[in-house]
């Protein structure tokens, strides 16, 4: 009896991962947005499409406003947008990568792996390391949409911005949703 209850609870863990829950919010979905940009205003669109492989990465997504200070934006996941409108100016944007494992406690060897892989992953999300994301001059009544993208997913993911047409980025936005706010 004992065993069972122990695969009825690996099932629903299993299940609970291959839901993506933890890098997959459920913010409102994406839109056009119905206000005018003002014409002394940049609006920038950031997004993540639904790539599959490296579901496991998010990016804290900040602006340098200064050296000493950068301002947190978003958490881009995957099939996730953050937007915002901005003064014109040189817009240096920077990502820090966070980790949300999935976890499939199938056996305890596995149950013992995933408690180390959330480990890895506080000790990850928890040391803020910005690097740069993407540097450009942001133009009065402009807008800019930036598709996030990464090399090297499987060992150590380096992100990079991509600018979009407006036609690519409405077809890759239907799916998305409002990225997660960073904790203040």
């Amino acid at each position: 009896m004992e065993h069972l209850k122990f695969l009825l609870i690996g099932f629903l863990m299993v299940l609970l991962a291959a839901s993506g829950c933890a890098s997959n919010p459920k913010g409102a979905s994406f839109e056009l947005a119905r206000d005018t940009l003002s014409p002394d205003k940049a609006r920038i669109t950031i997004y993540r499409d639904s790539d599959a492989y490296a579901a496991s990465f998010s990016w804290l997504v900040a602006q340098n406003v200064s050296q000493q200070s950068p301002k947190p934006l978003a958490v881009i996941s995957r099939n996730t947008y953050y937007r915002f409108d901005t003064a014109p100016t040189r817009i240096e944007l920077l990502a820090d990568l966070q980790k949300s494992p999935i976890y499939a406690p199938v056996s305890p060897l596995a149950a013992v792996a995933g408690v180390i892989s959330a480990a890895e992953a506080k000790t990850t999300n928890d040391k803020i390391d910005y690097v740069a994301l993407h540097d450009f001059e942001a133009k009065p009544g402009q807008e800019y949409y930036f598709k996030l993208e990464f090399k090297d997913a499987m060992l150590d993911p380096s992100p990079y911005l991509v600018q979009v047409t407006v036609k690519q980025a409405m077809n890759d936005l239907k799916k998305s949703k409002m990225a997660l706010l960073p904790k203040t």
